[in-house]
Protein backbone atom coordinates (compact mmCIF):
# COMPACT_ATOMS: atom_id res chain seq x y z
CA UNK A 1 0.00 0.00 0.00
CA UNK A 2 1.41 3.39 -0.99
CA UNK A 3 2.45 5.79 1.77
CA UNK A 4 2.02 9.13 0.00
CA UNK A 5 -0.28 12.15 0.23
CA UNK A 6 -0.88 12.38 -3.53
CA UNK A 7 0.46 9.63 -5.79
CA UNK A 8 3.43 7.31 -6.26
CA UNK A 9 5.04 6.86 -9.67
CA UNK A 10 5.34 3.33 -11.03
CA UNK A 11 8.43 2.98 -13.23
CA UNK A 12 9.40 0.57 -15.97
CA UNK A 13 12.69 -0.27 -14.24
CA UNK A 14 13.93 -0.04 -10.61
CA UNK A 15 15.46 3.40 -11.10
CA UNK A 16 14.36 6.99 -10.64
CA UNK A 17 15.57 7.66 -14.17
CA UNK A 18 13.32 4.97 -15.65
CA UNK A 19 10.15 5.75 -17.60
CA UNK A 20 6.99 6.35 -15.58
CA UNK A 21 4.43 3.77 -16.75
CA UNK A 22 1.69 4.63 -14.28
CA UNK A 23 0.66 5.96 -10.90
CA UNK A 24 -0.89 4.69 -7.70
CA UNK A 25 -2.79 7.38 -5.85
CA UNK A 26 -3.06 7.73 -2.06
CA UNK A 27 -5.23 4.96 -0.67
CA UNK A 28 -4.12 2.57 -3.38
CA UNK A 29 -2.30 -0.69 -3.22
CA UNK A 30 -1.45 -3.75 -5.24
CA UNK A 31 0.25 -7.14 -5.42
CA UNK A 32 3.95 -7.44 -4.70
CA UNK A 33 5.62 -9.44 -7.45
CA UNK A 34 9.20 -9.15 -6.22
CA UNK A 35 10.28 -7.48 -2.98
CA UNK A 36 13.67 -5.82 -3.19
CA UNK A 37 15.86 -3.84 -0.86
CA UNK A 38 15.20 -0.42 -2.42
CA UNK A 39 12.67 -1.14 -5.17
CA UNK A 40 9.89 -3.70 -5.50
CA UNK A 41 8.08 -5.05 -8.52
CA UNK A 42 4.31 -4.65 -8.22
CA UNK A 43 1.06 -4.98 -10.12
CA UNK A 44 -1.89 -2.70 -9.42
CA UNK A 45 -4.83 -2.57 -11.78
CA UNK A 46 -3.35 -2.54 -15.27
CA UNK A 47 -0.04 -1.13 -14.07
CA UNK A 48 2.99 -3.41 -13.75
CA UNK A 49 6.36 -1.94 -12.78
CA UNK A 50 8.53 -0.85 -9.89
CA UNK A 51 7.95 1.38 -6.87
CA UNK A 52 10.42 2.72 -4.36
CA UNK A 53 10.03 0.96 -1.03
CA UNK A 54 10.46 4.19 0.97
CA UNK A 55 6.99 5.28 -0.22
CA UNK A 56 5.02 2.14 0.53
CA UNK A 57 3.90 -0.13 3.35
CA UNK A 58 4.23 -3.88 3.07
CA UNK A 59 2.63 -6.84 4.90
CA UNK A 60 1.86 -6.01 8.56
CA UNK A 61 2.64 -2.32 8.08
CA UNK A 62 0.03 -2.15 5.31
CA UNK A 63 -2.56 -3.85 7.52
CA UNK A 64 -1.79 -1.50 10.39
CA UNK A 65 -2.25 1.62 8.26
CA UNK A 66 -5.10 0.64 5.94
CA UNK A 67 -7.75 2.22 8.17
CA UNK A 68 -5.91 5.55 8.02
CA UNK A 69 -5.80 5.83 4.24
CA UNK A 70 -8.67 3.75 2.79
CA UNK A 71 -12.42 4.27 3.24
CA UNK A 72 -14.31 1.47 4.97
CA UNK A 73 -17.29 0.36 2.90
CA UNK A 74 -20.42 -1.31 4.29
CA UNK A 75 -22.50 -3.25 1.75
CA UNK A 76 -26.16 -3.98 2.44
CA UNK A 77 -26.87 -7.72 2.69
CA UNK A 78 -30.65 -7.42 3.00
CA UNK A 79 -33.37 -6.35 0.56
CA UNK A 80 -34.53 -3.36 2.59
CA UNK A 81 -31.90 -2.01 4.94
CA UNK A 82 -33.34 0.59 7.29
CA UNK A 83 -31.04 3.47 8.10
CA UNK A 84 -32.04 4.95 11.43
CA UNK A 85 -31.65 8.40 12.90
CA UNK A 86 -29.57 7.03 15.77
CA UNK A 87 -27.67 3.88 16.83
CA UNK A 88 -30.61 1.79 18.03
CA UNK A 89 -33.99 0.31 17.10
CA UNK A 90 -35.78 3.00 19.09
CA UNK A 91 -34.73 5.66 16.61
CA UNK A 92 -36.86 6.56 13.60
CA UNK A 93 -36.06 5.49 10.06
CA UNK A 94 -33.99 7.96 8.01
CA UNK A 95 -34.04 6.03 4.73
CA UNK A 96 -34.17 2.52 3.24
CA UNK A 97 -31.33 1.06 1.16
CA UNK A 98 -31.60 -1.73 -1.39
CA UNK A 99 -29.51 -4.88 -1.20
CA UNK A 100 -26.03 -4.42 -2.62
CA UNK A 101 -25.81 -0.68 -1.94
CA UNK A 102 -22.29 0.31 -0.87
CA UNK A 103 -22.13 2.92 1.90
CA UNK A 104 -19.15 4.72 3.39
CA UNK A 105 -18.63 4.07 7.10
CA UNK A 106 -18.30 7.36 8.98
CA UNK A 107 -18.06 6.06 12.55
CA UNK A 108 -18.25 2.82 14.55
CA UNK A 109 -20.61 2.58 17.56
CA UNK A 110 -20.05 -1.02 18.57
CA UNK A 111 -23.00 -2.95 17.14
CA UNK A 112 -23.97 0.03 14.99
CA UNK A 113 -22.32 2.00 12.19
CA UNK A 114 -22.85 5.56 11.04
CA UNK A 115 -22.89 5.36 7.23
CA UNK A 116 -23.33 7.73 4.31
CA UNK A 117 -24.66 7.19 0.78
CA UNK A 118 -25.63 9.71 -1.88
CA UNK A 119 -26.06 12.53 0.60
CA UNK A 120 -28.01 10.41 3.09
CA UNK A 121 -26.48 9.71 6.50
CA UNK A 122 -27.88 7.21 8.98
CA UNK A 123 -27.18 4.31 11.32
CA UNK A 124 -27.26 0.60 10.51
CA UNK A 125 -26.71 -2.51 12.57
CA UNK A 126 -23.50 -4.33 11.68
CA UNK A 127 -25.30 -7.67 11.36
CA UNK A 128 -27.02 -6.52 8.16
CA UNK A 129 -23.91 -5.43 6.25
CA UNK A 130 -20.55 -6.75 5.14
CA UNK A 131 -17.50 -4.52 5.47
CA UNK A 132 -14.26 -4.13 3.61
CA UNK A 133 -11.75 -1.42 2.89
CA UNK A 134 -11.85 0.18 -0.54
CA UNK A 135 -8.26 -0.09 -1.75
CA UNK A 136 -7.56 1.88 -4.89
CA UNK A 137 -5.69 0.48 -7.87
CA UNK A 138 -3.07 1.97 -10.13
CA UNK A 139 -3.63 3.69 -13.43
CA UNK A 140 -1.45 3.44 -16.52
CA UNK A 141 -0.11 6.53 -18.23
CA UNK A 142 -2.38 5.83 -21.20
CA UNK A 143 -5.41 5.46 -18.94
CA UNK A 144 -4.60 8.71 -17.17
CA UNK A 145 -4.24 10.55 -20.48
CA UNK A 146 -7.58 9.11 -21.62
CA UNK A 147 -9.21 10.28 -18.38
CA UNK A 148 -7.73 13.75 -18.77
CA UNK A 149 -8.94 13.94 -22.36
CA UNK A 150 -12.41 12.81 -21.30
CA UNK A 151 -12.48 15.40 -18.52
CA UNK A 152 -11.36 18.15 -20.89
CA UNK A 153 -14.07 17.07 -23.34
CA UNK A 154 -16.64 17.13 -20.55
CA UNK A 155 -15.57 20.62 -19.49
CA UNK A 156 -15.66 21.81 -23.10
CA UNK A 157 -19.13 20.29 -23.59
CA UNK A 158 -20.39 21.97 -20.42
CA UNK A 159 -18.93 25.29 -21.54
CA UNK A 160 -20.55 24.91 -24.96
CA UNK A 161 -23.88 24.01 -23.38
CA UNK A 162 -23.64 27.02 -21.07
CA UNK A 163 -22.76 29.28 -24.00
CA UNK A 164 -25.71 27.90 -25.96
CA UNK A 165 -28.01 28.42 -22.99
CA UNK A 166 -26.77 32.00 -22.60
CA UNK A 167 -27.23 32.62 -26.32
CA UNK A 168 -30.78 31.27 -26.12
CA UNK A 169 -31.54 33.45 -23.12
CA UNK A 170 -30.14 36.50 -24.89
CA UNK A 171 -32.11 35.64 -28.01
CA UNK A 172 -35.28 35.18 -25.98
CA UNK A 173 -34.74 38.60 -24.41
CA UNK A 174 -34.74 40.14 -27.90
CA UNK A 175 -37.89 38.33 -28.97
CA UNK A 176 -40.91 40.57 -29.45
CA UNK A 177 -44.56 40.23 -30.28
CA UNK A 178 -44.79 42.74 -33.09
CA UNK A 179 -47.79 45.03 -32.75
CA UNK A 180 -49.91 45.53 -35.85
CA UNK A 181 -50.18 49.15 -36.95
CA UNK A 182 -52.50 50.78 -39.43
CA UNK A 183 -51.18 53.38 -41.85
CA UNK A 184 -52.38 55.10 -44.97
CA UNK A 185 -52.95 52.96 -48.02
CA UNK A 186 -50.31 52.73 -50.75
CA UNK A 187 -51.24 54.04 -54.18
CA UNK A 188 -49.64 51.51 -56.51
CA UNK A 189 -50.46 50.27 -59.98
CA UNK A 190 -51.74 46.84 -60.89
CA UNK A 191 -48.33 45.64 -62.03
CA UNK A 192 -46.64 46.54 -58.72
CA UNK A 193 -49.47 44.92 -56.74
CA UNK A 194 -49.15 41.76 -58.83
CA UNK A 195 -45.36 41.73 -58.40
CA UNK A 196 -45.72 42.09 -54.64
CA UNK A 197 -48.24 39.23 -54.47
CA UNK A 198 -45.93 37.08 -56.61
CA UNK A 199 -43.01 37.82 -54.27
CA UNK A 200 -45.15 36.80 -51.31
CA UNK A 201 -46.09 33.60 -53.13
CA UNK A 202 -42.47 32.77 -53.92
CA UNK A 203 -41.16 33.54 -50.42
CA UNK A 204 -44.08 32.42 -48.23
CA UNK A 205 -46.59 30.56 -50.34
CA UNK A 206 -46.70 27.69 -47.85
CA UNK A 207 -46.66 29.87 -44.73
CA UNK A 208 -49.58 30.91 -42.56
CA UNK A 209 -51.52 34.00 -43.60
CA UNK A 210 -49.80 36.19 -40.97
CA UNK A 211 -46.46 35.07 -42.40
CA UNK A 212 -47.54 36.05 -45.91
CA UNK A 213 -48.72 39.44 -44.66
CA UNK A 214 -45.40 39.97 -42.88
CA UNK A 215 -43.37 39.24 -46.03
CA UNK A 216 -45.45 41.77 -47.98
CA UNK A 217 -44.82 44.34 -45.28
CA UNK A 218 -41.05 43.69 -45.29
CA UNK A 219 -41.06 44.85 -48.92
CA UNK A 220 -43.12 47.93 -48.04
CA UNK A 221 -40.96 48.74 -45.01
CA UNK A 222 -37.91 48.63 -47.27
CA UNK A 223 -39.66 50.85 -49.74
CA UNK A 224 -40.42 53.36 -46.98
CA UNK A 225 -36.80 53.31 -45.80
CA UNK A 226 -35.60 54.60 -49.17
CA UNK A 227 -32.48 52.42 -48.93
CA UNK A 228 -33.55 49.84 -51.48
CA UNK A 229 -35.05 51.99 -54.23
CA UNK A 230 -38.07 54.11 -54.94
CA UNK A 231 -40.45 51.46 -56.28
CA UNK A 232 -41.71 47.97 -55.48
CA UNK A 233 -39.72 46.67 -58.42
CA UNK A 234 -36.55 48.41 -57.20
CA UNK A 235 -36.90 46.85 -53.75
CA UNK A 236 -37.63 43.33 -54.96
CA UNK A 237 -34.92 43.28 -57.61
CA UNK A 238 -32.27 45.03 -55.49
CA UNK A 239 -29.01 43.12 -55.80
CA UNK A 240 -28.59 40.20 -53.40
CA UNK A 241 -31.80 40.83 -51.43
CA UNK A 242 -34.33 38.10 -52.22
CA UNK A 243 -33.15 34.58 -52.96
CA UNK A 244 -36.30 33.82 -54.96
CA UNK A 245 -35.12 36.36 -57.55
CA UNK A 246 -31.86 34.46 -58.01
CA UNK A 247 -33.25 30.93 -57.98
CA UNK A 248 -36.11 31.57 -60.40
CA UNK A 249 -38.94 31.01 -57.91
CA UNK A 250 -40.20 34.58 -58.41
CA UNK A 251 -40.32 34.20 -62.19
CA UNK A 252 -42.30 30.99 -61.74
CA UNK A 253 -44.77 32.70 -59.40
CA UNK A 254 -45.19 35.58 -61.88
CA UNK A 255 -45.78 33.16 -64.74
CA UNK A 256 -48.18 30.86 -62.88
CA UNK A 257 -49.85 33.52 -60.77
CA UNK A 258 -49.83 33.91 -56.96
CA UNK A 259 -52.33 31.94 -54.87
CA UNK A 260 -55.32 33.66 -53.28
CA UNK A 261 -53.70 33.90 -49.85
CA UNK A 262 -50.68 35.70 -51.28
CA UNK A 263 -52.90 38.10 -53.22
CA UNK A 264 -54.99 38.83 -50.13
CA UNK A 265 -51.86 39.41 -48.00
CA UNK A 266 -50.41 41.81 -50.57
CA UNK A 267 -53.69 43.73 -50.82
CA UNK A 268 -54.05 43.99 -47.02
CA UNK A 269 -50.46 45.21 -46.65
CA UNK A 270 -51.04 47.79 -49.37
CA UNK A 271 -54.19 48.91 -47.54
CA UNK A 272 -51.98 49.98 -44.62
CA UNK A 273 -52.15 46.93 -42.30
CA UNK A 274 -48.57 46.28 -41.08
CA UNK A 275 -47.96 43.37 -38.67
CA UNK A 276 -44.16 43.79 -38.65
CA UNK A 277 -43.51 47.54 -38.33
CA UNK A 278 -39.86 48.58 -38.13
CA UNK A 279 -38.63 45.21 -39.45
CA UNK A 280 -36.84 45.14 -42.79
CA UNK A 281 -35.45 41.60 -42.94
CA UNK A 282 -36.60 38.02 -42.54
CA UNK A 283 -35.34 34.46 -42.90
CA UNK A 284 -36.38 30.92 -42.09
CA UNK A 285 -36.06 29.56 -38.55
CA UNK A 286 -33.42 27.12 -39.74
CA UNK A 287 -30.89 29.82 -40.61
CA UNK A 288 -31.76 32.47 -38.01
CA UNK A 289 -28.80 34.17 -36.27
CA UNK A 290 -30.49 35.65 -33.21
CA UNK A 291 -27.30 37.08 -31.74
CA UNK A 292 -27.04 39.44 -34.70
CA UNK A 293 -30.53 40.91 -34.29
CA UNK A 294 -31.46 43.83 -32.08
CA UNK A 295 -35.06 42.54 -31.98
CA UNK A 296 -37.11 39.90 -33.77
CA UNK A 297 -40.49 38.20 -34.04
CA UNK A 298 -41.27 34.64 -35.05
CA UNK A 299 -44.27 34.08 -37.32
CA UNK A 300 -44.83 30.54 -38.52
CA UNK A 301 -41.54 29.18 -39.82
CA UNK A 302 -39.98 32.58 -40.40
CA UNK A 303 -38.09 35.13 -38.31
CA UNK A 304 -38.64 38.84 -38.95
CA UNK A 305 -35.96 41.08 -37.50
CA UNK A 306 -34.02 44.30 -37.43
Amino acid sequence: MVNVSDYLNVRAEPSEDAEVVGKIYAGGGGQVLAKGGEWSGIQSGNVTGYIKNDYAWFAQDAEANIANVCPLIATSNVESLRLRKGPGLDYGIEDVMEQGVCMTVMADYGEWLLVSYAGVTGYTAKEFVSMQYDIGTGITTAEEQAQLAAEQARIAAEAAAQAEKQAQEEAEAKKEQAETVYTSAYQLGVEDSYLLASLVMAEAGGECYEGKLAVANIVLNRLNSGKYGSSISDVIYASGQFSVVRNGALDKAIANGPNSGSVQAAEEALSGVNNVPDYTSFCTLAVAKYSRYSAYSVIGNQVFYR
